[in-house]
């Protein structure tokens, strides 16, 4: 079965960009949903689809 709609951009991410990320990811004091946004955002540039992203650590 295809994926409807556009074809998205490619996301691509700064040295600066991926740490930062990754510091809110792991950092212990970071919210919850911060941190899980982060995840998901490095899960996007390293090419992972729609739904299938890691929700912990």
């Amino acid at each position: 079965m295809g994926y409807g709609g556009r074809p998205k951009a490619e996301l691509v991410l700064s040295t600066e960009e991926r740490l930062v990320l990754e510091r809110l990811a792991n950092r212990r004091k970071s919210a919850q949903a911060m941190a899980m946004r982060a995840r998901i955002v490095i899960s996007c540039a390293k090419g992972r689809r729609k739904n299938n992203f890691p929700l912990s650590g």
